[in-house]
């Protein structure tokens, strides 16, 4: 079983808009027993709308991390976690190797 943690700490902001989070700079990292595979990118979030303004010394990092899902949706959640899972089921069982040749 693999465990998923995603890291939305990193965020831009607009000073000018009271810091409002409009990026996130996101890293998922994927975990069995005994091996570790991650998939960084950016994500960007639409502020033209905001219903709910939350004051940026408010956002915690598991509401950052439910917007960045939320704008990226399930099937790029899903695709992030699906290629995760493939990296560490490389490691286990892998297809092609780099070997050297001694001289």
């Amino acid at each position: 079983m693999i465990d998923y943690t995603w890291d939305c700490s990193t965020v831009d902001v607009y000073p000018s808009k009271k810091n409002t989070v409009y990026n996130v700079h996101y890293i998922v990292i994927g975990e069995d027993d005994e091996n570790q595979a991650t998939f960084i990118g950016t994500q960007e979030l639409n502020t033209e709308h905001i219903v709910d303004f939350k004051p940026f010394d408010e956002v915690t990092h598991d509401t950052v991390v439910e917007w960045c899902q939320d704008a990226m949706g399930n099937e790029q959640v899903k695709f992030i976690e699906d290629n995760i899972a493939k990296q560490i089921e490389e490691f286990k069982n892998p297809t092609s190797v780099t070997l050297k040749i001694e001289k």
